[in-house]
């Protein structure tokens, strides 16, 4: 059979689903080192199974085997979750190769030997273009994401430093109440007013850490009033991303 006897483009093919799996699964262990966003990464981890979500429920043999090691039970859920499938995958790719190279002797057969002799050259050369560019559109995918992710988180940060800043040259101690409306309406800060301080809370996007399941941040202020309702401390402006351990 000419497209399953096993050409160099038919291993290639079937060790495609592995070399993903080993992609995902080095870039997951070093997301760390390799200063990428863990949530972004494990979105790919959990898609990659796809047509084999029922694999997933595997890593569940961890809590119910009462694993405790963490790289033993790192090591189930990479296996479940990338290794199992990237099996899978390999298999079925084999299956459709051997299908296929029955339908293509059949027609190769029938072809001018110089006609088949081009084909197959064709064709051997097209998965390795297919591999190419799947895994180019996977490295320019993160790198998207991960500018993206940067960007916003840029933005956070000098939208938390203006924040500060004009905290502290509108709000010095002294300045009347309508000074403070004033400062909350042009950031754009939800507030309200708790006994003698004014607590303004804006929710907002950035680039969260390691550890963080999301982007969502929050820029808080705080201002203590006196009983004429001026500022009567320095203002605290804080900030933080909502959803990290």
């Amino acid at each position: 059979m000419w497209i399953a006897n096993g050409s160099w483009t038919n291993r290639l093919l079937i060790a495609v689903p592995f070399a993903f799996a080993a992609l995902l699964n080095a870039v997951m262990v070093g997301v760390e080192h390799l200063h990428l966003r863990l949530d972004y990464i494990a979105r790919y981890g959990l898609a990659f199974p796809g047509p084999w979500a029922w694999v997933v429920n595997v890593a569940d043999i961890t809590n119910h085997l009462n694993v405790q090691n963490g790289w033993l039970r790192g090591f189930i859920i990479y296996v479940a979750l990338l290794w199992i499938p990237a099996a899978l995958y390999s298999v079925c790719l084999w299956v459709l190769l051997v299908v296929l190279g029955i339908a293509a002797r059949r027609l190769l057969n029938r072809l001018d030997p110089e006609v088949a002799k081009k084909f197959k050259r064709r064709t051997a050369i097209t998965p390795s273009i297919v591999v190419v560019a799947a895994l180019s559109w996977f490295a320019l995918e993160l790198c998207r994401e991960q500018i993206a992710c940067n960007k916003r988180g840029a933005a956070f940060a000098q939208r938390v430093e203006s924040i500060e800043r004009d905290a502290n040259e509108e709000l010095s101690i002294g300045a009347k109440s309508a000074d403070v409306s004033r400062f909350f309406a042009e950031h754009g800060i939800p507030f309200e007013i708790v006994e003698s301080e004014v607590i303004g809370t804006l929710f907002t996007v950035g680039c969260g850490p390691l550890g963080c399941g999301t982007d969502s941040a929050l820029i808080g202020v705080r201002v203590k009033l006196d009983s004429a309702g001026a500022v009567a401390e320095k203002p605290k402006v804080v900030e933080m991303y909502t959803s990290c351990m």
